[in-house]
């Protein structure tokens, strides 16, 4: 079922044509001398759901960070959707980035706070106000348009978080371990909702997340980095079809991926 290869082709989503996300031989070296990457070489083809998993500090986020157009690497070339990272994300629908963090307005309603890339793009309001609701929909918080962050719980900012990225109609989602400071019943629901969404709109994911069992759960592909300086050691195909209820976390072949996944993990 799984093998560590350098350019996989998951049965899950056919990999062909020209990568969405183009990430060839990237090193990123920090001004105070601190070595962050080294020869990081990752194509995302449309569609699939690519997680990025690792130790602490080994340089997942700078990867995303890089891929968003939030820095830039120090050697080596990122194209997305064939252009510089920065045009993509200037573009609006190419790309949309969610946060460890919801980072929402508290003086902003849901509605509001969705809203806001739109409106900061010039987007006119009866678009704004229609992509926001539909966003809204998605994540299943209808009915909430008009409460406060204040007023919500961790798991519902979140959500929030994920309708401002996808009221973008973004082409690639960067995710940066959005859900790690949940507890494991609300991460769980995010996770499946998650993989429902993405069903639907078949966008291309970056995910990032120190959470083993979630890679296992979300992934079309798992790529395990070594500590510092980050370099890719195995890049995992998931050969487990889609839709993944509840209780593929309770499957041998889940087990099976999660016992080599902790493997390539110790030996990186």
């Amino acid at each position: 079922m799984l093998r560590a290869v350098a350019q996989p082709a998951p049965a899950t989503v056919p990999a062909a044509g020209q990568p969405v996300v183009d990430v060839r031989n990237v090193g990123k070296v920090y001004q105070n001398g601190t070595l962050a990457l080294s020869d990081v070489t990752l194509q995302l083809h449309a569609g699939e759901f690519v997680t990025l998993l690792g130790p602490s500090g080994c340089g997942k986020s700078t990867v995303l960070r890089i891929v968003a157009g939030l820095g830039k690497p120090s050697s080596g070339s990122v194209a997305v959707d064939g252009q510089e990272p920065e045009a993509a994300r200037r573009r609006g629908h190419e790309m949309a980035f969610v946060f460890q963090d919801p980072t929402l307005l508290p003086w902003l309603t849901v509605r509001k706070n969705t809203e806001l890339p739109l409106k900061l793009r010039g987007v006119g309001r009866k678009e704004r106000e229609r992509l926001a609701s539909s966003a809204i929909r998605l994540v299943g918080l209808t009915g909430f348009e008009q409460a406060y962050p204040r007023e919500l719980s961790g798991g519902m900012k979140m959500r929030v978080s994920i309708a401002r990225a996808l009221a973008q109609e973004p082409k690639v989602l960067l995710m940066d371990e959005p859900f790690g400071a949940l507890d494991e019943i609300t991460r769980q629901r995010l996770n499946e909702d998650l993989l429902d969404m993405w069903q639907a709109a078949q966008w291309t994911v970056l995910f990032v997340t120190h959470n083993v069992f979630e890679a296992a759960y979300l992934s079309t592909r798992i790529v395990v980095m070594s500590s510092r300086p980050g370099r890719i050691v195995a890049d995992i195909p998931v050969d487990a079809p889609y839709p993944r209820p509840p209780e593929f976390r309770s499957s041998p072949g889940f087990g099976a991926l999660v016992s080599a996944v902790v493997q390539f993990l110790r030996d990186a």
